[in-house]
């Protein structure tokens, strides 16, 4: 269940940042959905393997880092995506208020108390 709120989530707030910033622009929903793809098989392993060591808040604010650079990263491998840092960082924002949730509420056996 983690990981479809995790696919669901991440599209949305990245179909949403396209639909209202004229600075993201996303020529197309593969390059949207790819991204997803990219930010939910990495949350996965990270809510395997660094929120039990680190706990929920330290392994939020790293992937708050972690979202955003991906975010950024994966544009670049795209023609005609463009995603400045800064609206990364801010589009990571809300995804990052959903890592919490879901660390805190969905997989408690993942979370170091």
């Amino acid at each position: 269940m983690n990981g479809w709120i995790k696919i669901f989530s991440f599209s949305l707030f990245l179909w949403m940042a396209d639909r209202v910033s004229p600075q993201i622009t996303y020529p197309s929903y593969l390059p949207l959905l790819a991204t997803a793809f990219v930010l939910t098989c990495t949350g996965l392993i990270a809510d395997r393997l660094i929120v039990p060591a680190l706990g929920n808040i330290p392994s939020t604010l790293l992937g708050l880092v972690g979202i955003s650079l991906i975010i950024w990263g994966v544009a670049w491998l795209w023609p005609g995506v463009h995603v400045p840092l800064l609206y990364a960082f801010l589009i990571s924002l809300p995804m990052g208020i959903i890592e919490f949730i879901l660390h805190r509420y969905v997989s408690p056996k993942t979370v170091k108390m």
